[in-house]
């Protein structure tokens, strides 16, 4: 494959497991910090961006998003927003949450990760960004496995 997919990841244990994951399946994974995810993006041509967009007081990935997205160079890159933040996530603005190609609450299933990721990075011309976030979770039966 050897898309490269952009990674912004707070915790050092998600990014790493990332990174692992991505190129156990053949993507080149890219690391960025968020201060410096327009000039990583311009710099690799990421086929996708994993993100999760929630941070410290102050500090918004979702500007990084509307930076991304009003950029004519960075506007059709794909975005992957994954969060364990689903209550900050529902107050968050419709504007706001249409600017990912999709939605992945933390903790994620792996398959679900790369069936998005596969998706993202197999289509030439990607619909709009639209609102479409998955909570594996909320399939789970209330009394079975955890």
């Amino acid at each position: 494959m050897f898309h490269r997919i952009l990674v912004v990841e707070r915790d050092k244990m998600i990014r790493a497991l990332l990174h692992e994951l991505l190129e156990s399946e053949g993507y080149v994974p890219i690391t960025a910090h968020r201060c410096q995810v327009l000039n990583d993006v311009r710099d690799h041509r990421p086929a996708a961006i994993l993100i999760d967009p929630f941070g410290s007081a102050g500090d918004s990935g979702w500007e990084v998003l509307r930076l991304l997205r009003s950029a004519p160079e960075t506007a059709s890159i794909p975005i992957i927003v994954c969060t364990a933040d689903a209550m900050r996530l529902r107050d968050m603005p419709e504007d706001d949450l249409t600017l990912a190609n999709r939605i992945i609450l933390k903790p994620f299933d792996l398959d679900e990760l790369l069936d998005a990721l596969g998706t993202v990075t197999r289509r030439r011309s990607l619909p709009p960004p639209c609102h479409h976030w998955s909570d594996s979770r909320a399939h789970r039966p209330a009394d079975g496995p955890r």
